[in-house]
């Protein structure tokens, strides 16, 4: 897909968290790709166009709430949902009478 000028572009999705190192244990678990460790208690993913950020707040205090979720495409996705089953991170939910933390085909 073309970049149309003068649309903006998403570049970078930031995720606070109360512990880096767990957080960059997890999500290099959860996507199979190793982050770059950045200066300010941050943690880069590259994930195609958008970088996934993972910064450590618990210096200024909680964490804000991240999204309710993260939505990727992957080329391997069996291997993709057995990470994130064994990280646990699969939603529990229903969604259109099927199991939201499942590989089902959506409408």
């Amino acid at each position: 897909m073309a970049k149309q000028q003068g649309i903006p572009q998403f570049f970078r999705l930031n995720i606070e968290v109360g512990d880096l190192k767990s957080a960059i244990s997890f999500y290099t678990k959860l996507l199979g790709v190793e982050g770059r460790k950045q200066a300010g208690s941050r943690c880069y993913f590259a994930c195609g166009p958008v970088t996934l950020q993972v910064v450590d707040v618990s210096s200024r205090g909680q964490p804000h709430p991240a999204a309710k979720a993260l939505y990727f495409t992957v080329n391997d996705l069996e291997a993709a949902y057995e990470r994130a089953t064994a990280l646990q991170c699969v939603s529990s939910e229903e969604i259109h009478d099927a199991p939201a933390g499942g590989i089902v085909v959506r409408p």
